[in-house]
């Protein structure tokens, strides 16, 4: 409760007018946040979204909100390491962001600033643009996520590794197999935190506790008992970068200066 703030009408329209002419993203875990005065106010991560103050050439300010001795939040200006959004969906601003994730540890529901499976895919999608769920069941459902919803839970495991690399698009596909996602980044490999493994009968839990590319593989050389990821009882895609045939649902959305056309194509 000592980080919330309460805000006035004030700050609200500041703050959010300004967020619809620019956003930026924190480019840098770990990142101190340092106000106009010099002064520490938090750290950033990778995920987190400012409002943009102004510009030049050498430097951008963002709008950073600090609690004052009342309670109520101030907008004070940070200059910081931050990208312009949205970036463009290119694999060397993915490879840019990941990065900056591989390898940090797992932390179950973002606690300590770390990850989870669902927050490293919302909180690197979010720079381009993308929003997606909190929660990784949502974040391939067709009514709460705008793309090509493939349900590939029907077929057998061989079908499905073959399915997905003919199907999914690397870098902008996340694959559900229940409870968990993973972002597909081509030639059937994965990205994805993730808490551990598990053998096929399902009695354990091989710890891995970290963001990690994998293969998706139907079996592993190095210990065969492990369990397919491929294999799980639901295995879903959702291709970002398609629109839906019918966005009817969507018709009444606003989204502030981005053209999602454009935002959408490869």
């Amino acid at each position: 409760s000592s980080g919330v703030a309460k805000v006035n009408n004030a700050f609200v329209k500041t703050f959010s007018e300004k967020a619809k002419i620019q956003l930026a993203g924190i480019a840098k875990n770990n990142l101190s946040i340092l106000d106009e005065h010099h002064n520490y106010r938090f750290s950033g991560y990778i995920g987190m979204i400012f409002p943009v103050a102004n510009k030049d050439a050498t430097s951008i300010k963002i709008l950073i909100p600090v609690k004052d001795e009342k309670g109520y939040a101030q907008i004070h200006e940070a200059v910081a390491d931050v990208n312009l959004l949205p970036l463009s969906a290119t694999p060397h601003h993915f490879s840019d962001l990941i990065q900056q994730n591989i390898n940090r540890s797992y932390g179950w529901g973002n606690m300590y600033y770390l990850n989870d499976c669902s927050a490293e895919t919302k909180n690197l999608l979010v720079n381009f643009g993308i929003w997606v769920p909190r929660h990784s069941t949502y974040q391939v459902d067709p009514q709460k996520v705008m793309g090509q919803f493939i349900n590939l839970s029907p077929e057998p495991l061989d079908n499905r590794i073959v399915i997905t690399n003919q199907s999914a698009h690397p870098l902008l596909s996340i694959i559900y197999i229940g409870h968990h996602v993973m972002l597909y980044v081509g030639n059937n490999a994965v990205y994805e935190n993730m808490w551990g493994f598990s053998p096929k009968d399902n009695p354990s839990r091989v710890v891995i506790g970290q963001a990690v590319f994998l293969p998706l593989a139907k079996s592993f050389p190095e210990n065969p008992q492990f369990a397919s990821q491929a294999g799980h009882e639901i295995y879903q895609i959702m291709n970002l970068d398609v629109l839906p045939k019918d966005i009817q649902a969507f018709r009444d959305l606003e989204f502030n200066n981005v053209d999602m056309h454009a935002l959408m194509s490869p």
